[in-house]
Order: C-alpha cells, then structure tokens, then sequence
C-alpha cells in the first residue's frame, strides 16, 4: 500500500505482472512487466510516485506510479533478491538477497556507474546465509538487517565508508522476515518471524523490550503514527499494553486472524475459502487481500459502531 493511501500495488508469480490499482474504483490502472522471475518485495517511495520491485531474476526495477513507466534498472546481486526498500528521504534504496550480501543504492548521485547505470554506494556483507529483510532508520544513520542465520544485524552508516557493525541481535526462533525502526529517532525497533514472535528491540542496549505472540503471519511491520500500534499487513497491533504472562497483546480494532476478520479479539467476519488472502495489506480499516485466483478483495469496516 502507498504511504499516501491511495494507489496499491500487487504482483501475481504466474504473470510476473505488477498492478498498480486505484483503491478507490478498485480497478487495475497500469500493468508493469519486465521481472521475468518470482517478484518478493515492492515498496512505493515515500511520496508514493515511484515503486521498487525486487525480484529472484537478481535485480531491481524502479517505475513511475502515474506513468508506469521503468525509471531504472539495478543490477548487481548476485543471486535472487529477497527484500527492497527506500530511506525516509526517497534518495537510497537499500536490498537484501540470496547472495548473502545488503546492497545500499544511491538514487540521485553518480556515485559508482557500472555498465547498466546501477549505482552502488556500499555492500554490507557479514552473513552467512540469505539476507531476508531490511530497513533504514528514520534519519538515515543506520541500517536494521536480517538473515536466515536467526540474527537481525544493526548498521552504522556513513556515505565515506563502508556500513559498521553496531550490534547484533538475537532472541527469534527462526528467520526475521520483517523489521522497522521507530519515528522519529529509530530508538526502537520492531521484528517479525514468519513463527508469528513480534519483538521490539533498544537499539541503543539490544534489550528485548517486549515480546508478542500472535496467531499470524507478519511479512509487513512499522510503527504507526496515530499511536502505540505496529502497523502490519494483517492489522494493527497494540504494543505497550500487554500482559507480560500471557505475551498475548492487547486487540486492535480489526486484524486479520486466519479465516477470521476479528475485532478487539472478537470474531467479526468469517472468510470463505474462495476469499482466503495468500497476501494482505491493511490501510485505515480497509483490508486488501490477495487470492491463489488472482483476484484481489478490499472490505472496509466502519468502526463508529461500539
């Protein structure tokens, strides 16, 4: 989903076609073809008028939202390309792949031209196994990575160096599949393994400060403006109000529970197997959700009622 809430993007793996949809009509405006491999990650840029797309045929491709046209193509990896996403300012991207390495890329400065025009700032290597996830801080001073080998990795970075190591974290069961930083200070950050553990970590100590445990795949996981929520692709969830002996948060409003559209821990909707979500997006009570049919569903829900 585009920050600003409008267009939303999808990708099925049988076509390698990107959609781009308005959310209002809920038609399909533009098509984006050119990945010719499964596609992991497409983030739109801050001000929502580009969108990146990474894909397992080892590079990136950047495309205007409006026109949807490519902008650019980035080449460089190595092996297929997990993860994708932009800095706070839109000027860098920053990647995560198979070939075990985190590439930073600068979108505006010809800082490294190699022959297809990709420009590469800094490689962080350090794992010794796939890269999964990645995200920048919200100043752009450090870089939160996570690998198949259970660690998330926080980064230092300076545009004269390659990135530093500032610690490593551990504490999740398996593979870290999604990690954010807290606006403004990326004081915070949050994780999520596919196992359903949600973490929020002290960047400045590595302490763990608190732990959840939901019944849910998270793939999609940030901080929420309007209060002390994780924003995540099958809801909101609380944090900060929990109980420390269950490890169970407090419910949201709405969130997408397994075959149930539930609220304040409620069951509220029941999905049909035909509406069943292979993916999901959430954006102010309205869920997208991605069906195995190649179909995609939008059901928004009033909240006003108690």
């Amino acid at each position: 989903m585009c920050p600003k809430g409008k267009p939303l993007a999808s990708a099925a793996h049988d076509e390698l076609t990107i959609r781009i949809w308005d959310s209002a009509s809920c038609l399909s405006a533009r098509e984006l073809k050119g990945h010719c491999d499964w596609i992991h990650s497409m983030p739109f840029s801050p001000n929502g008028l580009l969108l990146a797309s990474c894909s397992n045929d080892e590079t990136i491709r950047i495309w205007d939202t409006l026109s949807g046209g490519l902008v650019r193509l980035l080449c460089g990896h190595e092996k297929g390309i997990r993860a994708v996403t932009f800095s706070a300012d839109g000027t860098h991207l920053a990647s995560a792949s198979d070939d075990k390495t985190v590439r930073i890329w600068n979108l505006t400065l010809e800082l490294d031209n190699g022959p297809d025009g990709q420009k590469t700032v800094m490689t962080a290597c350090g794992y010794s196994e796939l890269a999964r996830a990645v995200a920048f801080s919200p100043d752009g001073a450090m870089l939160a990575t996570s690998s198949d080998d259970l660690t998330i990795i926080l980064w230092r970075l300076d545009l004269c160096s390659d990135p530093q190591v500032i610690r490593v974290l551990r504490g999740h069961r398996i593979s870290v599949r999604a990690v954010s930083f807290s606006p403004p200070s990326g004081h915070l950050l949050a994780s999520a393994s596919p196992d359903g553990d949600v973490k929020i970590w002290d960047t400045t100590t590595g302490a763990i400060l608190q732990s959840l445990r939901i019944r849910a795949y998270i793939n999609s996981i940030t901080f929420s403006p309007q209060g002390p929520y994780l924003r995540t692709n099958r809801g909101l969830l609380p944090i900060g109000h929990y109980n420390p002996d269950s490890g169970e948060p407090q419910s949201a409003d709405v969130f997408l529970d397994g075959d149930w559209i539930t609220r304040r821990g409620e069951r509220l909707l029941w999905l049909p197997l035909r509406f069943r979500s292979t993916s999901s997006s959430y954006w102010r009570n309205v869920f997208f959700l991605g069906h195995s049919s190649g179909f995609v569903t939008s059901m928004e829900f009033d909240l006003t009622c108690p």
